[in-house]
């Protein structure tokens, strides 16, 4: 096996990860809006066997509340006072505001799926998400790193 590593880069809405697996390890270099670093992490001391789950992301289901509660305002404004539909339109312009969220979270809201490994005591250490440039290898890496977490496993084993 090339000591040249495999690359697979993920972004999250708050995060940018990027992973370089080697034969033995793993490098994880992260960046966000208040951090960044990098942690190696020894593919020996993973479980080949991982956990599935999926996240949706709050972002957009926070601001499609807000534009709706401001949609909402501006329909019950137009109901009250009349004269601000008749001159600015106030009416049609909170409809939009009511269902641009739906756009939102349909665009937006869809769940990211995790796998997650974990140490031989059953401890998360490591997860990798299916979302950045590089989501269309995220299940060819997953498999590529339970396949060296194995050969580790049974390199120790000799």
């Amino acid at each position: 096996m090339s000591d040249a590593p495999r690359i697979y880069r993920e972004t999250s809405e708050r995060t940018r990860r990027r992973f370089e697996l080697f034969a033995d390890r793993i490098v994880v270099h992260f960046k966000s809006i208040h951090s960044d670093g990098e942690t190696t992490i020894r593919l020996d001391e993973l479980n080949p066997e991982s956990d599935r789950i999926r996240v949706r992301p709050l972002k957009p289901i926070r601001i499609s509340f807000f534009i709706l509660f401001i949609g909402v305002l501006g329909l019950i404004a137009s109901y009250v006072r009349p004269e601000l539909n008749r001159h600015y339109n106030l009416g049609v312009q909170s409809l939009v505001l009511v269902f641009a969220p739906l756009f939102l979270l349909i665009k937006f809201g869809a769940k990211v799926e995790y796998v997650r490994f974990k140490t031989k005591a059953g401890v998360v250490v490591l997860d990798v998400g299916r979302s950045g440039p590089d989501k269309r290898q995220f299940d060819s890496f997953v498999t590529e790193l339970r396949d060296r977490i194995s050969a580790c496993q049974t390199k120790d084993l000799e």
